[in-house]
């Protein structure tokens, strides 16, 4: 997965897939100055990645580039019907974190 490209500074929305091709709603923001890092921002259970926004807006104020990301179910990465959502609670770390990794 190619991370997808923004301005320094910015925030970029985007479809990030699971290993076995559930879509994930993910945010990457760029760093305003020079790169001195990367963070995965693993969100608490059950917790949208919207409210990371401020953290993440903070770090790349600060030299690091964030990714954010909605788990399965939750957010952005919510199917319009919950009852037709089948998952395990370890497919959030198993396939959608490790997605996050790997981009």
């Amino acid at each position: 997965m190619t991370l997808p490209v923004c301005a320094p500074g910015e925030a970029h929305a985007f479809t990030l897939n699971a290993r076995d091709g559930y879509p994930l709603g993910a945010v990457l923001y760029q760093p305003a100055t020079a790169l001195r890092g990367r963070i995965v921002m693993a969100g608490a259970t059950g917790v949208p990645q919207r409210f990371y926004r401020r953290f993440a807006e903070f770090a790349g104020q600060h030299g690091y580039a964030v990714l954010t990301l909605d788990y399965r179910g939750i957010g952005q990465s919510r199917p319009a019907d919950l009852k037709q959502l089948d998952m395990h609670y370890a497919d959030w770390g198993r396939l959608d974190l490790a997605a996050a990794v790997a981009a």
